[in-house]
This record gives structure tokens, C-alpha cells and sequence, in this order.
């Protein structure tokens, strides 16, 4: 796979877009606190990020085509800018309504444009390297997850070194903000239709990609045009493995988000840990997670994608109890034993993340339908969006309310038991049939000897009768 100005630019933009999604995390419930406002309020500002995440991933999927993914990529740069300027005004608000308010509109604002940018980012990448889509998606996450874990690590050191309240420093990452300005030369339309990408580092070169590309429009006007199916999101939902598939990304995202609104005021109060060693003890997933995310796809071209997610899963069944400690299974109350819960289950999660998506499109191509590549790519994307914003919203939403009303290690136990039931019927309703298939379709080895033979000695009759 070739390395392209569009690959990079498209990744630092994704990866810009990760790290302000964080921002908030471990320090606005603290400056909530300072201005006397009600713990219970931080999870709708926060969790609004991920509805308009969810909402805008479903329109934009169906019609950025239409659109064109360098206007989409626009949007969601003005958007974060936006979102931006509504994090440097309410450091200056002390007035409690207006706090939560313009919060929950720049959160909004902000959801909105991470849905504009990864839609397109991933819509236009899927595209382009189509033989390479595991990749694709293991490098894009791997660059989500780089700035989550150096952001994550280090974002309190640098409150501290320029001495202002929290959400101030948004206004220092959010000066690199307008770097995501850089355009990547996406490929035209005539371009994606006969699957020629060109990189155009020039008006001039572009504009002769836009005379090739019209030339091989009319050279192909007298040629019979593939007749696809129409695609759509249920169309995807019916099928029960890429079902299936959406919910492992769903569970995934929830169990990687559902610390960042109660893991804070843990570590601090069971641990009395300051605002340096949360901060590093956040960046222990990322770590974990930029370990393997390169990599996974290596493991998921030489394993099914099934047999590998549930063993990711079973692995973070484990691993989700240890960040509590557990108390159903009894484990002490260390710090060690959730700092190495927090590694090992970032290690997993690109296992379940990555073969996700070839999961759906090897579901869906299984059905023997021909459905436009565009189209597709697009449902796909946009399907796998809404299923990783909506475990990003469920996640932090209701761990909030859970860890409220009983005790952190309570809600840690709850999640490794929904995970644990989902890997279940994951195991009983498409791993087990699938394998029973499989085994029905695949030839038995006699059988196979004697149709080898079979076609031996029926060519061996063809050439002498050619002889006679």
C-alpha cells in the first residue's frame, strides 16, 4: 500500500478531531464543582458530542456522494473552530446555566463536525485503497489512538506549565486546529466511477484529471453499464452477521468510553491520586491500544474476524473487571490491578474494532448481490459511525448514573457481564451456524480425491479420442 498526501492529511485530521473530543474529560467535572453545579449535569454535556456524532454520520453517509467529501471536510473544520470559541467563553461564565448551555451547544457543535470529518475521511480512504481496507482502518485508529494516549498523558503537565484554568488550555490546542485546513485532493467523480486515483499536486495537473476523467466518461457511453441493487442501512441490518458486527463495535466503544466520567473522581477519591498521575493513568488505554492497532490487521488476513472479535471479547470480559477491582470475583483493591486492566483491554480493543468492518463487508458480499462500490463504501462507513458514536454516548451516559447511584466497582462488574452475555450469543447465534455451514460446504477429502481422479481419467478419454 502506497503512503499518499491524502492518507496523511486525512489521518492528522482524524486524529486532530480525536483528540478535542477528549478535552473535557478528567477536568470539567472539577470546574463544574468550583461553580456549584450538579454532578448529574456533566453527562448530557458530555454524551452530547456523540448523539450529534450519531445523527450526523446517518445523513452525511447517505448523501456526502452528492455533496462532495471536500465540502463535508470543510464543514467539520468550521464546526470544531466553533466548538472551539464555545470552550474559551465558558471559562469566563460563572453564571451555572449558562455554563451548562453553552457547554452542551459547543459539545453539540463539536459532534457535529467530528461526524463530517471521519464520515468523509473514512468514506474517502475505503474508497481509494479498497484492497487494503484493514489497513486503512488499523492506521487510521492507530493515529486516533497516538493522540489520545500523548494528549491523555500529558494534557495536566501542560495546565500546570501555563497556570490557567482547565478549559483554557482549548484555546492552546485549538490554535492547531486551523492546521486541518490543509486540503487533500480527493479524487473526482468521473475518477471514482472507473476507479482511476490520481493525485493532482497542481491546478494544472488537476485540471487535466478533470479532462481524462470527462474523456473516459464519453468513451464509455456506448458500453452496457453494470446493472447494481440499491443499498441501504437496512438493508446491511438484515443481515444478521453484519448485525452482529455493528453491535461488537457497539459494545467495543462502550467499554472503552465508560470510564471517562467516573474513573477521575475514583482514582482521586479511593486512590487520592492528583490531577499528573489521573491524567497518565487515562493515557494507560491508549497505550495499550496504540500497542496492537497497528498490527491487528495482520492477524485478522491470517484468522476469521469472528473467532478473533470473540477472543478480543472474552479477553475484555476480564480485563473491565480487573479496572474496577471486581468485587463479584473478589479481586483486592490495588491500584495495579486496574492500571493493568486498563492496558491489557486497550491491547484488545483493535481486534474488535478492525475486523469489524471487514466483518460487514464480507457479510454482505456473502449474499451474492451486486451493489455499487461507492454506495456501499458509504453505508458501510456511515453504519460504522453511528455504531462507534453510539457506543461512545451509551458508554459515558450511563456509567455516569450507574457509578451514582452504586459505587464504581458496581458499574465496572456490569459492563464485563453485558459484555460477556453479548459474546455469548455472538458465539451461539453466528459463530457456531457459521461454522456448521462451512463444515456442510467444505468438500470431504475422499470425495475430493475421487473428483481429482475422476477429472484425470475424463481427460484421459478426451485425448484419446482426439487420437482415434
Amino acid at each position: 500500500m502506497q503512503i499518499t498526501l491524502t492518507l496523511i492529511s486525512l489521518c492528522l485530521l482524524n486524529a486532530l478531531k480525536e483528540a478535542f473530543f477528549l478535552i473535557l474529560a478528567p477536568f470539567l467535572p472539577d470546574q463544574m464543582k468550583d461553580k456549584g453545579i450538579p454532578n448529574y449535569y456533566y453527562a448530557p454535556i458530555f454524551t452530547a458530542y456523540t448523539v450529534c456524532f450519531f445523527i450526523t454520520s446517518l445523513i452525511i453517509g447517505k448523501y456526502q456522494a452528492s455533496i462532495g467529501r471536500s465540502k463535508v471536510l470543510r464543514l467539520g473544520c468550521i464546526c470544531q473552530v466553533v466548538a472551539a470559541g464555545c470552550f474559551i467563553a465558558i471559562n469566563y461564565i460563572d453564571q451555572a446555566t449558562a455554563f451548562v448551555i453553552i457547554g452542551f451547544i459547543g459539545r453539540s457543535i463539536e459532534g457535529v463536525g467530528a461526524g463530517f470529518i471521519q464520515t468523509a475521511a473514512y468514506g474517502e480512504l475505503m474508497i481509494q485503497f479498497q484492497d487494503d481496507q484493514n489497513k486503512i482502518v488499523s492506521i487510521m485508529e492507530f493515529a486516533g489512538g497516538i493522540v489520545f494516549f500523548v494528549y491523555a498523558a500529558f494534557q495536566g503537565v501542560l495546565i500546570k506549565f501555563v497556570d490557567v484554568d482547565p478549559l483554557k488550555e482549548s484555546r492552546v490546542r485549538h490554535n492547531s486546529s486551523f492546521t486541518s485546513w490543509v486540503q487533500p485532493n480527493l479524487r473526482k467523480d468521473e475518477q471514482l466511477q472507473y476507479q482511476r486515483f490520481t493525485f493532482a499536486q497542481s491546478e494544472s495537473d488537476l485540471q487535466n484529471n478533470d479532462l481524462l476523467g470527462k474523456m473516459r466518461l464519453d468513451s464509455t457511453h456506448s458500453q452496457d453499464k453494470p446493472v447494481y441493487e440499491e443499498i441501504g442501512y437496512l438493508t446491511v441490518m438484515r443481515n444478521k452477521r453484519a448485525l452482529f458486527a455493528l453491535f461488537s463495535i457497539f459494545i467495543c466503544l462502550n467499554l472503552f468510553s465508560f470510564p471517562d466520567t467516573i474513573l477521575a473522581d475514583n482514582l482521586e477519591s479511593t486512590f487520592k491520586l492528583d490531577t499528573s498521575m489521573v491524567s497518565i493513568i487515562y493515557a494507560a488505554q491508549c497505550f495499550g491500544f496504540l500497542v496492537t492497532s497497528p498490527f491487528a490487521h495482520k492477524v485478522i488476513d491470517k484468522y476469521e474476524c469472528v473467532s478473533v472479535m470473540i477472543l478480543a471479547m472474552v479477553i475484555q470480559c476480564i480485563t473491565i473487571s480487573m479496572i474496577g477491582p471486581s468485587k463479584l470475583l473478589g479481586f483486592p483493591q490495588d491500584l495495579w490491578i486496574s492500571v493493568t486492566g486498563l492496558v491489557i483491554g486497550g491491547m484488545t480493543f483493535p481486534f474488535t474494532i478492525i475486523p469489524a468492518y471487514q466483518e460487514m463487508v464480507d457479510a454482505v458480499n456473502e449474499t451474492g448481490r451486486k451493489y455499487e462500490p461507492q454506495k456501499l463504501n458509504d453505508t458501510l462507513v456511515a453504519l460504522f459511525n453511528c455504531s462507534f458514536t453510539l457506543g461512545l454516548f451509551v458508554g459515558p451516559f450511563a456509567s455516569s448514573y450507574i457509578a451514582l447511584g452504586t459505587s464504581f466497582t458496581t458499574c465496572t462488574d456490569a459492563e464485563a457481564l453485558i459484555c460477556f452475555g453479548f459474546m455469548t450469543l455472538y458465539f451461539l447465534i453466528v459463530f457456531v451456524p457459521m461454522k456448521i455451514k462451512n463444515a456442510k460446504n467444505a468438500p470431504k477429502k475422499g470425495t475430493a480425491e475421487i473428483d481429482a481422479i475422476s477429472r484425470n481419467s475424463g481427460s484421459i478419454n478426451v485425448e484419446k479420442e482426439e487420437l482415434l
